[in-house]
């Protein structure tokens, strides 16, 4: 990273482990929020903290809480307009977790969204 990328790059580190505790969970929601906002922030300049951010986010839809859950995959949508073509790395998880969460009805609105943004 970057100098430049210094400052986003500790406030990220900082969120994911707030996402990582499951002490925490009441936080992660505004965690996520946040890693959002120095995202979009960011724009482009991204795509190098997706290895760090993806993963834990994949994790948190998966272990998460139904409210959760929804969330952070409308989030994950957004993510794929900010990020554009840096998410491909991601593709083949993010369909799979399309395919996992598709008989839920409380995250099928928001899967097939997701599944459009990453058309």
């Amino acid at each position: 990273h970057s100098s430049t990328d210094y400052y986003p790059a500790v406030t990220i580190g900082s969120l994911l482990l707030i996402m990582r505790d499951d002490a925490l969970e009441r936080h992660h929601r505004t965690a996520m929020a946040s890693v959002m906002y120095v995202f979009k922030s960011l724009g482009a300049r991204c795509a190098p903290f997706l290895p760090l951010v993806m993963p834990v986010v994949l994790d948190a839809i998966r272990t998460g809480d139904t409210r959760l859950r929804v969330y952070l995959v409308q989030q994950v949508g957004v993510l794929a307009t900010v990020a554009g073509a840096a998410l491909r790395d991601y593709l083949d998880a993010l369909f799979e977790l399309v395919f996992d969460f598709w008989s839920s009805p409380a995250l099928l609105p928001h899967v097939v969204s997701l599944s459009e943004e990453l058309d």
